[in-house]
């Protein structure tokens, strides 16, 4: 009897134990499931509010510039320096970013919560810097169609007797390297049976690999009608040969304008086909960036630009967009995000290497501003030949052609105008 009675109890005990096993289980078990759900809660930007009494959901915004280091005012306020990351209540903010001897930025950016925002400032020197790419003078330079180099002439007028055989073609290579281990300029022509390659007509293969230069009768009035010769010359090499193709210049035109329209035709089936619709009924394009992610088009027409992405997608720029198209204004597509920004300059647009940016060139100032029409800046006011403005492949720098000494009757020469 006194057995059975310790075993029951034995086993009572087992089974008190075991529940208590159990509840620690499951206690821990609930533990660890709270934790998780609150840092992925924390993650997601949610945070308690102590003086409302609740939780609130919070957006990310992460503060990038090029060169970092940069402060970062939101409304007014010093909040923080770029790279860094805060947690901010849902809302629109004005964004300012200043650094001392460079451009300021600013934005007004939206803040979604569980939403990552960035601001990716680039900033420009105030007072940047020319260094001289040529001293021979550069007559009609011309960038090629890979960005990579730039063709010129030098002419022998003005040219000391005993350095008259630094006439002829020349190509300025534009590595993507740090400037002062740029290359040296290299001839490619010279002067030949009386005709002055400075006055010649310079045209670019698509390759980028050669170029054919146009002699005309009447110089000063170029025109398919008075071509005289037509020469090949390879870009490629020093003081090569010159072929004349006078007679087959029209048949070679011919193929390098169909291989440019091969290559835009292979552009334009990456966009998205119901932009394709409004861009070859109502719009001209000018050019795509160069990563082929957005578009500068000018509208030839008035029309309306679809919604393609459904639903627009989540942390998409937030600036303001313009999806009712105006005849005559120019217009940024942006392929990914399926935004449409209009750009209020009809000056001479190009993109930088970076395809977040366009220069604007206007009379006597380069103008530079990103993509979506925003912080637009004068970033060049100095003396420059209008529309002889050149991108560095890696936008470290702009080229330009300028003559700093009118008054000694100095020829224009390429410098480079430092962005970075």
């Amino acid at each position: 009897m006194i057995a059975r009675r310790n075993n029951l109890l034995f086993l009572s005990c087992c089974d008190i134990l075991f529940s208590m096993k159990k509840i620690t289980t499951l206690f821990l078990v609930g533990i660890f499931v709270i934790l998780s759900i609150t840092l992925i809660a924390y993650a997601r930007g949610y945070r308690i509010d102590f003086k409302k009494k609740e939780i609130t959901g919070t957006g990310l915004l992460v503060t990038t510039s090029e060169p970092n280091g940069a402060s970062v005012f939101l409304n007014g306020h010093l909040t923080t320096a770029t790279n860094n990351t805060l947690n901010l209540p849902p809302g629109d903010y004005d964004v300012r970013i200043v650094k001392n001897g460079y451009l300021g930025w600013q934005k007004k950016l939206k803040v979604e919560a569980e939403v990552v925002s960035k601001t990716e400032a680039l900033l420009f020197p105030s007072t940047p810097s020319l260094k001289p790419l040529t001293i021979n003078g550069a007559l009609n330079p011309l960038l090629s169609p890979d960005s990579t180099k730039i063709v010129y002439a030098v002419s022998s007028q003005g040219l000391p007797n005993d350095a008259t055989d630094r006439s002829g073609l020349w190509i300025f290579p534009l590595p993507v390297r740090p400037l002062s281990f740029a290359r040296d300029p290299q001839k490619i022509a010279s002067n030949f049976r009386g005709f002055d390659i400075s006055e010649a007509q310079i045209i670019w293969s698509p390759d980028s690999k050669e170029i054919i230069a146009l002699f005309f009768s009447d110089p000063k009035k170029p025109s398919s009608g008075n071509v005289t010769s037509a020469y090949l010359i390879s870009a490629e090499g020093q003081n090569t040969n010159l072929r004349d193709i006078t007679a087959t210049f029209s048949l070679t035109l011919k193929t390098w304008e169909e291989e440019k329209k091969a290559k835009y035709q292979d552009q334009l089936l990456s966009l998205p086909k119901d932009f394709v619709k409004v861009a070859t009924a109502s719009a001209s394009l000018l050019a795509f960036s160069p990563d082929e992610t957005k578009v500068l088009y000018t509208a030839t027409t008035s029309g309306t630009l679809p919604q393609i992405i459904k639903p627009a997608l989540i942390g998409a720029n937030s600036q303001l967009e313009e999806r009712e198209l105006k005849k005559n204004q120019v217009y940024v597509y942006d392929v990914k995000e399926d935004k449409n920004f209009a750009i209020n300059s009809n000056d001479h647009l190009f993109w930088l290497p970076t395809s977040r940016h366009l220069v604007s060139i206007q009379k006597d100032t380069i103008s530079i501003m990103e993509y979506d029409g925003t912080n637009n800046a004068v970033f060049y006011a100095g003396p420059f030949i209008n529309s002889f403005v050149f991108p560095w492949p890696d936008a470290s720098n702009l080229v330009i052609l300028t003559n700093l000494n009118k008054s000694a009757g100095e020829i224009p020469n390429l410098y480079a105008v430092s962005l970075k």
